[in-house]
C-alpha cells in the first residue's frame, strides 16, 4: 500500500498540472484565496484613495491626463461627434469600447467618477480570479504554515500585479487586466483536462476591442485550443477577436482618419519604413532596459525555460502561449509607465506560477522571482498619489483657467483636462497629434509651422511643453509657467509654459492669469512676469 501511494505521487510530479487539486470543500474555504484577494484589493483601493485625496487637498484627480481624454471624448460622442472638438472627427483613444462605457452619466456631476467606479468593479473581479487561480494550485496541506503561504501568495499577487495602481489611471487597463487574467484561467483549465469556460472565450474575443495589445492574448488562447484538438474553437476565437477592430478601422478610414487611432500610431511611430521601425525599436529597447519595468521583463523572460524543463509532455502549448504574449508585447507593444505591460505580466505569472506550484518546494524561489519581477509595481503604490497630485497641480489648473477665465480657443500638448467639460464653442488645438491629423503628420514642428498652425485655428493662448516643439515663434509672448510643487512622476515635464500667441491679446491674458493666480490652492505654483503687461 505505501508503495502504491508513492507511485501515485511520482506520477503526479510528472504532470504539469495536477488534475484534481486538494482543496478544502467546506464552506467558504473552497474559495478562501479568492475572497481574501477581493478584500485585500478593496482595502488597498480605499487606502490609495485616501492618499490621493490627501495629496490633492480633497480634489480627486486621476494619475494621468489621458483619463480625461476619454471622458471628454465620451462627452462629444453623446453629442454625435467622435472627436474632442464638436463637429471635427479625430481618434485620440487607444481603446475602442472604453469611451462608450463612459457614456454612463455624461453631463452629470458624478461623471468624472465613472472610470473609478468601473475600475473598482473590474478590479474586484480581477482580484477574485487571481485568488481563484491561487486556490486551484496543488497546495500540499501539510505542516503548520501551508495556509499562511497561500494567504501571503494571494496578497502579494493582488498588490504585485498592479490591480490597485491601474485603478487610479482612470483608463481601460483594469478591464484589460481582467480579460487577460480570465484567459490565463481558461488556459489553466484546459491543461488540467477540463473545458475552457465560455466566459474565458468571450474574454479572448473582446480583449482586442478593449486594447489592441490584447490580440496577443487572443492568439495565445487560440494556440492552446488548437494544440488541444479544438481547432474550430481556435479559429472562431481568432475571427471573433478581429471583428470589432476591423469594423472600427473601416469607420476611421470612412471618416478620413487612419486605419488605427492616432494614439496607437504615435506609440508605434517608426519614422517611416522598416528601417525606421527597426531603429525606433532599438532605441526603445536601449532606453527601457535601464528602467525597472524593462528589468522586470528580463526576469520574466527566463520563465519559459523553467516551464520547458518541468514537464516535457505539456510544455509546447503552455510555453507557446507565454512566449507569444511576451514576444508580441515586447516587439510591437509599449512597455513602461506602470500600465502598458501589466496585462501580459499578469497573464504570464499566473500560468508559470501554476507550473512552479506543482513543486511545492519551489514556493520560496517562485515568490522571490515574483517580487523581483514586479517590484516596480509595489513601488508605484507610493507614487500613485503623487502622480495624481502632479495632474492636479498642472493639467487640472490649466483646464480651470481656460474654462473659468480665458474662455477662448487654446493650443495645448496635454488635451485631457483642458478639453473636459469645456463649452462646445471653445476649440482645443492639439499640437502633439492625438486629436489632430495635421499635427500628427507634421514631422518637423518648427517655429514657422507652429505659428501658422495656431493662427489657422485662432488660438490666442498656448500652454505647452517647449521640448515638444522645435522652436517657439518670435511673435509669441511668454507670460508664465505652471511649475510642479511635488516630485515629477506623471507629466512629461515639471513645468508648462504659458504664451500669448501672435493672435492673442497678451495684456488681457496676463490680467486673467493674475486674477487666476489669486485663486490657486497651496502647493500650486504659477510663476508670472514681475510687471503686468499694459496695452
Amino acid at each position: 500500500m505505501p508503495g502504491s501511494i508513492e507511485l501515485l505521487r511520482s506520477q503526479q510530479r510528472k504532470e504539469l498540472f495536477v488534475p484534481e487539486i486538494r482543496v478544502r470543500e467546506q464552506g467558504i474555504l473552497k474559495h478562501s484565496s479568492a475572497w481574501l484577494a477581493v478584500l485585500v484589493f478593496a482595502i488597498a483601493a480605499v487606502c490609495e484613495l485616501n492618499a490621493t485625496l490627501a495629496a490633492t487637498g480633497g480634489v480627486f484627480c486621476y494619475s494621468v491626463d489621458d483619463a480625461y481624454i476619454h471622458l471628454a471624448l465620451a462627452e462629444r460622442i453623446a453629442h454625435g461627434t467622435y472627436g474632442l472638438n464638436l463637429h471635427e472627427f479625430s481618434a485620440p483613444s487607444s481603446s475602442i469600447v472604453w469611451p462608450f462605457l463612459l457614456l454612463i452619466g455624461v453631463g452629470t456631476s458624478w461623471h468624472p467618477f465613472v472610470p473609478l467606479a468601473l475600475n473598482f468593479i473590474f478590479g474586484g473581479m480581477a482580484a477574485w480570479l487571481i485568488g481563484k487561480c491561487v486556490d486551484e494550485w496543488p497546495w500540499q496541506e501539510e505542516g503548520q504554515w501551508w495556509w499562511l503561504k497561500r494567504a501571503a501568495t494571494t496578497v502579494l499577487f493582488v498588490i504585485g500585479l498592479n490591480v490597485v495602481g491601474l485603478m487610479y489611471f482612470g483608463l481601460e487597463h483594469v478591464l484589460q487586466l481582467l480579460l487577460s487574467v480570465a484567459c490565463a484561467y481558461g488556459i489553466l483549465q484546459v491543461h488540467r483536462g477540463r473545458e475552457m469556460p465560455w466566459w474565458c472565450l468571450v474574454a479572448a474575443c473582446v480583449g482586442p476591442a478593449v486594447r489592441y495589445e490584447n490580440i496577443a492574448i487572443s492568439i495565445a488562447v487560440a494556440v492552446v485550443l488548437y494544440w488541444n484538438a479544438r481547432k474550430k474553437e481556435a479559429i472562431w476565437t481568432m475571427v471573433a477577436s478581429l471583428i470589432l477592430p476591423l469594423l472600427f478601422s473601416a469607420y476611421l478610414l470612412g471618416h478620413g482618419g487612419f486605419a488605427l487611432p492616432n494614439s496607437v500610431l504615435m506609440r508605434a511611430n517608426s519614422g517611416g519604413g522598416w528601417r525606421g521601425f527597426i531603429e525606433t525599436l532599438k532605441l526603445d529597447l536601449a532606453r527601457d532596459v535601464t528602467q525597472n519595468t524593462r528589468l522586470s521583463w528580463l526576469c520574466v523572460l527566463g520563465f519559459p525555460a523553467e516551464l520547458w524543463w518541468i514537464n516535457r509532455r505539456s510544455r509546447p502549448a503552455a510555453a507557446a502561449s507565454v512566449t507569444i504574449v511576451l514576444g508580441l508585447v515586447l516587439a510591437v507593444g509599449k512597455v513602461g509607465s506602470f500600465r502598458y505591460e501589466s496585462f501580459a505580466v499578469a497573464f504570464t505569472v499566473l500560468i508559470l506560477f501554476a507550473v512552479l506550484g506543482d513543486r511545492y518546494r519551489q514556493w520560496h524561489l517562485a515568490i522571490l522571482i515574483f517580487i523581483l519581477c514586479t517590484w516596480p509595481y509595489f513601488r508605484y503604490l507610493r507614487q500613485s498619489a503623487i502622480s495624481s497630485e502632479n495632474i492636479y497641480q498642472q493639467q487640472y489648473q490649466m483646464g480651470r483657467f481656460v474654462r473659468d477665465y480665458y474662455k477662448k480657443n487654446v493650443a495645448v500638448n496635454d488635451i485631457g483636462l483642458v478639453s473636459y467639460r469645456l463649452p462646445q464653442n471653445i476649440y482645443v488645438l492639439d499640437t502633439a497629434g492625438l486629436a489632430s491629423r495635421e499635427s500628427y503628420l507634421q514631422p518637423n514642428k518648427d517655429a514657422q509651422w507652429t505659428d501658422r498652425f495656431v493662427r489657422s485655428h485662432d488660438a490666442g493662448l498656448a500652454m505647452i511643453y517647449t521640448d515638444w516643439v522645435q522652436g517657439i515663434p518670435p511673435t509669441w509672448t511668454l507670460l508664465g509657467r505652471f511649475v510642479l510643487g511635488s516630485e515629477l512622476i506623471s507629466p512629461a515635464e515639471d513645468h508648462v509654459e504659458v504664451y500669448a500667441t501672435s493672435v492673442g491679446n497678451a495684456a488681457e491674458i496676463d490680467a486673467e492669469l493674475r486674477a487666476f493666480q489669486k485663486t490657486l490652492p497651496p502647493g500650486v505654483i504659477l510663476m508670472l512676469r514681475r510687471q503686468p503687461i499694459t496695452q
